[in-house]
């Protein structure tokens, strides 16, 4: 039962790290993978109130809403090994992979 905080403490402290380190470090570098989220969706959230109409894409595209949807998935994928041993932690980790696209989505639009 303690996989379940400690799966939130991780999983927030990865997405924190991966804000920080990959789509605002590497992304300031235009030929990077991550380059979309800072110079297009932080552009469109700051001409636009914090509104970003980029994401009324679809995720099934190689755009920024795709990339963001296949890291996701790759995550998600990479801890599928985590559930026989730690099924608590490992639900909590896929869980909050999930729920971090609908919620940024819903934050933007």
């Amino acid at each position: 039962m303690i996989g379940f905080p400690l799966g939130l403490l991780y999983a927030n402290a990865v997405e924190w790290a991966s804000h920080r380190y990959l789509q605002h470090g590497l992304g300031k570098k235009k030929d990077s993978f991550w380059a979309f989220h800072w110079h297009e969706h932080h552009r469109n959230a700051r001409k636009n109130g914090h509104y970003d109409p980029a994401y009324h894409r679809s995720v099934f595209a190689w755009n920024p809403q795709g990339k963001e949807a296949l890291a996701l998935a790759a995550v998600s994928a990479a801890l599928l090994p985590l559930f026989p041993g730690a099924p608590f932690l490992g639900g909590t980790f896929a869980y909050s992979a999930a729920d971090y696209y609908p919620n940024t989505n819903g934050a933007h639009l």
